[in-house]
């Protein structure tokens, strides 16, 4: 029987490989992962740009951390705000905030109300007066939400004031670090005091649009383009890193700041109260930035800062 005999150089196998030996004495080349090539710099828009804030193609959300002004929509707004313990800014710009800033300019506080029984037993509780429908406001100390009835309102009155859309989202806003009550007339001081507040509390700041109910006594909500409009002006004064949709709203109201007014009077809430006789309160909202009132709710309570 022939005797067994050890491979040769170049019939031994590489440990790990079917090579033969004198193969496996070349030097092996370390696998280097694939690195693409560097944008080309000038076929790149400034914000793609490696360092800016959509290099990586998502945008300035990829790091949650760094977005400090968000935009909502309705009580989901609400939720997400207080979700991320920020400062709130409620729109509602026909006619809940615009009636509020007004109110506040002349020294009254605001009880929010999501009824008539409600705001009636809130007016009794504080010692105030509930607010009635708009026409029923004719005599001085009779208040409702349209703001031109506020032009003559004492300093000090207390008035429970009823709403379907401003009102009940200021309820549901109770647990934020601040929230605070905005329209086209007081947007630069609403937003300058909400970023302010913001960077107080090392927090964002979240604006949103109240939007509107679809008719009285319903369910159903829509949602409302003058409160866009109105949260736009809003973030335009929020000077933080603002996200897509806070983004949006901005470019939105800058489309249009130049006619704010004829904007309004054909947006659908505008339409409802021109035909009911109140055009000069859809008149009154459009004036940009026309007030420097800040209301703040506190407590239950819509005063001025």
């Amino acid at each position: 029987m022939e005797a067994s005999r050890a491979p040769s150089t170049r019939e031994r196998p590489c440990r790990g490989h079917s090579f033969p030996t004198a193969i496996k004495r070349l030097p092996c080349r370390p696998h280097t992962p694939y690195t693409p090539p560097p944008p080309n710099r000038k076929t790149f828009p400034p914000a793609y740009r490696p360092g800016g804030p959509w290099e990586n193609g998502r945008g300035p959300t990829e790091n949650p951390a760094t977005v400090k002004c968000h935009f909502g929509f309705d009580l989901p707004g609400v939720r997400e705000g207080r979700r991320r313990g920020d400062v709130l800014v409620l729109v509602d710009v026909l006619s809940f905030s615009t009636t509020v800033a007004a109110g506040c300019a002349r020294g009254v506080v605001f009880l929010p109300a999501g009824s008539r029984r409600r705001a009636e037993a809130l007016a009794a509780e504080k010692g105030g007066v509930a607010s009635v429908a708009r026409g029923e406001d004719s005599a001085p100390d009779r208040f409702s939400l349209s703001p031109l009835s506020y032009a003559s309102a004492p300093r000090g009155l207390v008035v429970a004031l009823r709403s379907p859309n401003g009102a009940r989202l200021a309820l549901s806003a109770r647990g934020s670090p601040a929230t605070v009550v905005a329209g086209l007339v007081n947007a630069s001081a609403a937003g300058a005091a909400a970023a302010a507040g913001a960077r107080a509390a090392n927090t964002g700041v979240t604006v949103v649009a109240c939007g509107e109910r679809v008719r009285a006594g319903g369910r159903r909500r829509r949602f409302a383009a003058e409160d866009l409009l109105g949260a736009g002006a809003v973030i335009a004064a929020v000077d933080l890193l603002r996200t897509g949709e806070a983004e949006v709203a901005l470019r939105a109201f800058e489309a249009v700041r130049g006619d704010l007014e004829s904007v309004l009077l054909t947006t659908e809430s505008g339409l409802d109260l021109l035909e009911a006789g109140w055009q000069e309160d859809v008149v009154y909202a459009a004036r940009l930035d026309s007030l420097r009132t800040v209301p703040l709710l506190r407590d239950g309570e819509i005063r001025a800062r």
